[in-house]
């Protein structure tokens, strides 16, 4: 009898421990993106989307202090709506691509607020400039017919300054609120 309370007892243990481990997603550099928006002129919505994307979610659903989501944003692949555009994006009026290839995202705190919706807290860094950001995100379970088991989707978005990142040129131009959505697609891994 003693032998067997010890295994459950041990079988439980375990169970509580290997259900309480966190989950590690990759995110899938493919179907990940991160589209800027801004106001240009006053009314006209001018975009730039960024790709090649990578990182890593650790999500424990005991420990919320251990959620981590860690992104790195390439420069190199940022597309605006025109080469001119672009090349002005990554210069260094903007972006600067030459001297920081990266802009990076990395989460403090992941905070769920019900229904699959989370607060998540963290810093952006552009350029040099590190600065603390909040991001209301969404997780979407995948319902794509050929999405593994283990798929997740993550929207996200918050809205930056962008002269807070060294970015103030052309002020009169284009407005200083800078809108961020992203779309994280990631696989356990």
């Amino acid at each position: 009898m003693l032998r067997v309370s010890t295994f459950l007892a041990l079988s439980i243990a375990y169970s509580a421990m290997a259900f309480a481990n966190p989950v590690q997603y990759a995110i899938n550099t493919q179907k990940t993106s991160v589209e800027v928006f801004w106001t240009l002129a006053g009314s006209a919505i001018s975009h730039a989307q960024i790709t090649h994307i990578t990182g890593a979610i650790t999500l424990d659903s005991h420990k919320d202090f251990e959620d981590k989501i860690v992104v790195n944003i390439p420069i190199y692949s940022l597309n605006a709506q025109n080469i001119l555009l672009t090349n002005e994006l990554k210069s260094g009026t903007f972006f600067d691509e030459a001297h920081f290839p990266l802009a990076h995202f990395s989460s403090t705190r992941v905070i769920d607020i019900g229904g699959g919706h989370y607060r998540v807290l963290g810093s952006l860094q552009i350029k040099n400039i590190q600065r603390a950001v909040i991001l209301e995100a969404e997780i979407v379970p995948d319902v794509h017919p050929n999405a593994q088991r283990g798929d997740m989707t993550l929207h996200a978005n918050t809205t930056i300054s962008r002269s807070a990142f060294g970015m103030d040129s052309y002020l009169l131009l284009v407005a200083d609120p800078i809108k961020i959505d992203i779309n994280i697609e990631a696989s356990m891994g």
